[in-house]
């Protein structure tokens, strides 16, 4: 709708128009409205159609004489030039002004239009384009503008086929191109076979076997092509696996699978036996099943394309008779094992030979007969109120909370979890398990437990000492048999579930003596419900070590451990005659190891580490044999070459020191005022005197040689600093010896000492004077090597008493398991423990460490060796320096 004054446009509407049919028709005001004023009237007139703006201009000129007033020109605005991509979408945004509603349409330069103030349009070629707007006004007045776009190709596409493939003919090949670039990109394949597909990722099927070269193309937006290949190998179709036909065997005997008749281009063949054992590898294998059962081997082929196919058999192994567990317990001298295998009566028999028989009873009497734990056996086992007061009564003063060394054993079946479950218990009495008890069980949250209570302990008699933090981490599955035990030493606690360590404690433990002890839950667990069971409960007065319960288990379960690897053979290549030779060996293999070693020389030994002395010059072939607690062996060589000794050099002292190849040996016979330790081995370890108090040289020596020795003052600051890293804490095998000469006997007086620094003895291994005057060799390692991250500490301490003002010859000799003290060519005490190790950096003689104290000490004569010296080298090495220098 559009309004004129004086023939000339005034406004302009652009809407749907409404419509209404009204009665009457009048010119004027049809009812009075104002009260004053008014309006002339003149020339009125209706049309049936819409006058053109000319038409209505033409009236006024009539009418007035005079043209209308001329309307405003449109203007039209296409916008500043630009850049755009071939094929991509770009805005264009254009403007106008003029009379009413503009309309406005676009050309593009390409021979496309669109309308609109804003369009978006694609150029389908490089190029540079002119780009013209037209805008229209509700006059009908129109105006034009344009811009400049400049359309240039995008980047050339990079085509990715992917990595080269290998199927089975018939089976279906994923393609990929996705790591293709470029623009707006569209795929197409040829598969190398006469088909071709679409799309960044596609599948195919090769129906035949061959090498195939696929080839993708890609195509951008611009219409640029880029192409890539890849290689399909497509082999034969899988392989079939044949494990053979079921058969029998009996435990122990060996049985033979073949997969001889499986199919498939260059197989490869892997068996899994079925009874826990480690896989083996062949078309043909042998294996030995250790316990009666139905076994499933499972036959993997694989070909060399790397597919795969399985195949299984049934091999059914019958018990020949006897009872494997039975040897393995009995090898470990249990202190009483109860089989509980009785199906009636009131005596549970200890099958050990201390005849310890238990009795079974309380309130709820156990029930007998279940079936039991061990695989291959027809044994029973024996169910107990998880209530409690029911129970086997075993004899009284077993007293294994105050053993030193003590192992519980037990296979258990729970049926029920959140209350505990007490296997084997050594208690005060039986009235009140407050009043102090002993116990594996298994704890209220279904873990393997050792619970120990004491209300007066041998060590701290009139204290209490409590432990119920020694839980394992492994759950104990209910309605399953679990092996359960518990080692405990003087220093740890160390629970196992099923053959493996489920949980260690360092920890110096203390001990008490108890009356009873039973097998069950003798008492009551309030609010507990269901029963569990126990088969072959037994306990030790020694430790056990992990290689036997892990036996242990391995022959309840009839799992088969691996066969001992080959052992191996480490000793010096070179001896002298009529001295000693070290000759150190290892191995592995189930259970106990032995280790017997042939000479060469007509005689034989026996253990790891052993010396041997060979009395005629030449080269001989030690060989160790290695046998396992299975009887399997294996062997290894060492060639040993033997010389006759040196020419004596005048001084027997020193042809035996020698003689022995010491690492390091300082005479200590310097003048006053040097500062060099002279190293007499011939290794070149000279030490250097030093510290905040020096030591006095020059002293009466000890020995009858005329050589001198050296004081340290007891208040420290005062050494022998020896070359780094001679590393005497992480040896294998060592020897220390020195003589001393004390004159006080108040304060700890070290020898030879190793340490980590230089600063603080928090890290040491040293030779030394206790204050109560005995010879020591103590420890303090704070990141073994055996077990990292923890600290192990000794003080191995001997019961001699050193006399002051008189010299004395002190050795230590330290083995993988051992560690001896020796005092004037004599055995002192010798302490038996698995050793632990650490590397440390530095070594001296004397007192590094300031203390406190008075006096000084004597040293002189002192030397290292990597070797385990006999007692009869030691005190041979005495007897000289007293008697024949």
């Amino acid at each position: 709708m559009t309004l004129y004054v004086d023939g000339a446009p005034d406004a302009t509407w652009s809407a749907p128009q409404r419509h209404q049919a009204m009665s009457r028709t009048d010119i004027g005001f049809p009812v009075a409205s104002y009260t004053s004023g008014g309006a002339t009237i003149d020339e009125v007139a209706v049309y049936g159609t819409a006058l053109s703006a000319a038409r209505v201009a033409a009236h006024y000129t009539a009418g007035s004489g005079q043209p209308p007033a001329a309307p405003a020109a449109a203007t039209a605005n296409a916008g500043a030039d630009s850049v755009a991509t071939t094929g991509v979408w770009s805005q264009l945004v254009g403007s106008g002004t003029g009379f009413g509603v503009l309309s406005y349409q676009w050309a593009f330069g390409d021979g496309t239009t669109a309308g609109g103030s804003t369009v978006s349009h694609a150029w389908p070629a490089a190029g540079v384009y002119t780009a013209t707007l037209t805008v229209t006004d509700g006059l009908g007045q129109t105006a034009t503008d344009s811009r400049t776009v400049t359309v240039t190709n995008p980047p050339a596409p990079v085509a990715s086929a992917g990595a080269d493939l290998t199927a089975a003919a018939g089976a279906v090949v994923g393609l990929s191109g996705a790591g293709s670039t470029g623009t707006a990109l569209t795929y197409a394949w040829a598969f190398g076979d006469g088909q071709t597909g679409t799309g960044s990722t596609v599948s195919h099927v090769y129906a035949a076997p061959g090498v195939y070269t696929a080839t993708l193309t890609v195509t951008d937006v611009a219409g640029q092509t880029a192409g890539d290949t890849v290689t399909v190998t497509v082999h034969p179709a899988v392989p079939v696996a044949d494990a053979g036909a079921d058969t029998t065997v009996a435990a122990g005997a060996p049985v033979t699978l073949s997969g001889t008749g499986s199919t498939g281009g260059n197989l490869s063949h892997s068996w899994a036996f079925g009874d826990g054992t480690p896989n083996a590898a062949g078309a043909t294998v042998e294996h030995v099943y250790a316990a009666a059962g139905a076994y499933t081997a499972t036959l993997t082929v694989t070909d060399w394309q790397g597919v795969t196919d399985t195949d299984t058999v049934v091999i059914t192994v019958a018990q020949p008779g006897g009872c494997g567990y039975c040897d393995v317990v009995a090898a470990d001298n249990p202190a009483g094992w109860w089989r509980l295998g009785e199906a009636s009566g009131t005596s549970a028999v200890d099958s050990s030979p201390n005849g310890k028989h238990g009795t079974y009873g309380g309130a709820t009497a156990p029930v007998l007969g279940v079936v039991g734990a061990v695989a291959g056996q027809a044994d029973t086992a024996v169910g107990f109120a998880a209530a409690g007061g029911s129970r086997v009564e075993l004899p009284v003063n077993l007293n294994l909370a105050n053993k030193t060394n003590m192992t519980m054993e037990a296979w258990v079946k729970t049926g029920v979890t959140g209350k505990v479950q007490r296997l084997i218990t050594d208690h005060f009495d039986n009235t009140n398990s407050n009043n102090g008890y002993a116990a594996l069980q298994v704890s209220a949250t279904g873990k393997a437990q050792f619970h120990i209570r004491l209300l007066d302990p041998v060590e701290a008699p009139g204290t209490f000492w409590e432990r119920s933090n020694y839980i394992g981490s492994t759950t104990i599955t209910d309605n399953t048999w679990h092996h359960l035990a518990v080692v405990r030493t003087p220093n740890s606690v160390t629970l196992y579930v099923d053959g493996q360590a489920d949980g260690t404690w360092t920890e110096t433990q203390y001990h008490q003596s108890f009356v009873r002890a039973s097998l069950g839950q003798r008492f009551l667990v309030s609010g507990a419900t269901g029963t569990f069971q126990i088969d072959e409960a037994a306990v030790y007065t020694t430790a056990l070590t992990a290689e036997r319960i892990a036996t242990h288990h391995n022959t309840g379960t009839g799992t088969t451990p691996p066969p001992p690897a080959a052992p191996t053979a480490n000793a010096g290549t070179t001896a002298t005659t009529g001295q000693p030779v070290t000759l150190t060996g290892s191995g592995t293999g189930t259970g106990a190891l032995s280790y017997i070693w042939a000479f060469g020389d007509g005689t034989t030994g026996s253990g790891a580490s052993v010396n041997h002395t060979y009395t005629t010059p030449g080269t001989y072939t030690a060989t160790l044999t290695v046998l396992d607690s299975t009887g399997a062996t294996a062997t290894d060589t060492i060639t040993v070459t033997v010389s006759d000794p040196p020419t004596g050099s005048g001084c027997a002292y020193c042809d035996a020191i020698t003689a022995d190849n010491p690492l390091g040996w300082w005479r200590l016979g310097e003048t006053p005022g040097t500062t060099t330790a002279l190293d007499a081995s011939g290794n070149n370890r000279h030490g250097t005197y030093g510290g905040t108090t020096p030591p006095t040289l020059g002293l009466t020596g000890a020995t009858a040689h005329p050589d001198t020795a050296v004081s340290f003052p007891v208040a420290g600051g005062s050494r022998i600093a020896l070359p780094n890293n001679l590393q005497l804490a992480n040896q294998q095998h060592l020897t220390l010896e020195t003589w001393v000469k004390t004159n006080t006997t108040n304060r700890i007086q070290r020898l030879i000492s190793d340490h980590a620094t230089t600063t603080s003895s928090t890290g040491i291994a040293y030779l030394g004077i206790t204050t109560t005057g005995k010879a020591t060799f103590t420890l303090n390692l704070t990141n073994p090597t055996e077990t990292p991250g923890t600290t192990w500490n000794r003080e191995y301490t001997g019961t001699t008493t050193i006399t002051d003002n008189t010299w004395h010859h002190i050795a230590l000799v330290r083995t993988p398991t051992t560690v001896t003290l020796y005092i004037d060519g004599q055995q002192d005490t010798t302490w038996t423990e698995t050793q632990h190790h650490q590397p440390f950096t530095y070594t001296t003689i004397g007192q590094r460490f300031t203390t406190t104290g008075t006096g000084t000490y004597t040293i002189d004569d002192t030397t290292i060796y990597t070797t385990a010296l006999t007692q009869t080298h030691i005190n041979n090495h005495r007897t000289h320096a007293l008697t024949n220098p």
